[in-house]
C-alpha cells in the first residue's frame, strides 16, 4: 500500500506541474481511442459518478452506525465532501487543459479543468475507504489482496472510460488517484485514532 501511495503521489505531482500533456499522455489516449468506443466509455466512467458514489457511501454509512461504528458513518460522510472539495481545489489551482471534449463539448464543458481526475481520485477515498474496512475486518490474505485489486483494477477502467471521451490525460488520472490514496491513508490514520480514543475509557475502567 505504502509504494503504491508513493508512486502515485509522484504522478500527481508530475501531472499538476506539467501544464499540458506528459511525455507518454499522447499515444496512451491513441492506444485507448482505437480500442473502446464513447459509449462503452461514457459506462465505464460510470462507475464513480455522484449517481453511483452517493447511495454506496450512504448505504455504508448507514450499515456502519447501525453497527455501533459512528466514526465510520462520519467519515464516509467527510470522504465524500472532501474528494469535491479537493478536486474543485486542484481544477482551480493548476487550470490544466482538457485534452478536448466530444460531441462539441457535450460530454466535457469547456471552462473545467483537467487535474486531478474526479473519477480516479474518489476510486480511491470512496472505494479504496470500503476496501480499508474489508481488509481490516478480513483475516485472510488473499481477501485482503482482493480487495486493493479492485481498487486498482477500478482506477484502471475509470481512468480509460474517462480518458477515451477527452476528460482527462493519462495523467491526470494517475494524478487522481495518487491524491486519492494520500487522502485515504490519512483516513486510515484518522479512524485509529478515533477507535482508540473510543476504547480507552473502557479499558481504563476494566483496569
Amino acid at each position: 500500500m505504502a509504494a503504491v501511495t508513493s508512486a502515485l503521489a509522484a504522478a500527481a505531482i508530475a501531472a499538476a506541474t506539467g501544464g499540458g500533456a506528459l511525455p507518454g499522455d499522447a499515444a496512451v489516449v491513441e492506444w485507448i481511442e482505437g480500442r473502446l468506443s464513447v459509449h462503452g466509455a461514457i459506462w465505464l466512467g460510470a462507475l464513480t459518478s455522484s449517481a453511483m458514489v452517493v447511495p454506496v457511501l450512504l448505504t455504508a454509512a448507514v450499515l456502519a452506525a447501525r453497527a455501533g461504528r459512528w466514526e465510520r458513518a462520519v467519515l464516509a460522510v467527510v470522504t465524500f465532501a472532501a474528494s469535491k472539495v479537493i478536486i474543485l481545489a486542484g481544477w482551480l489551482t493548476w487550470s490544466r487543459p482538457r485534452p478536448g471534449g466530444v460531441a462539441g463539448g457535450v460530454i466535457i464543458p469547456e471552462g473545467m479543468g483537467s487535474f486531478p481526475s474526479g473519477h480516479a481520485l474518489q476510486v480511491w477515498t470512496v472505494y479504496g475507504l470500503l476496501a480499508l474496512w474489508w481488509v481490516r475486518a478480513s483475516d485472510r490474505g488473499w481477501e485482503r489482496a482482493l480487495a486493493w485489486l479492485a481498487v486498482v483494477v477500478g482506477t484502471v477502467v475509470v481512468g480509460v472510460g474517462r480518458v477515451r471521451i477527452g476528460a482527462h490525460w493519462p495523467s491526470d488520472v494517475l494524478g487522481g488517484a495518487g491524491l486519492g490514496a494520500l487522502w485515504l491513508v490519512g483516513m486510515m490514520w484518522a479512524e485509529r485514532g478515533v477507535r482508540g480514543r473510543v476504547r480507552s475509557p473502557g479499558a481504563a475502567a476494566d483496569g
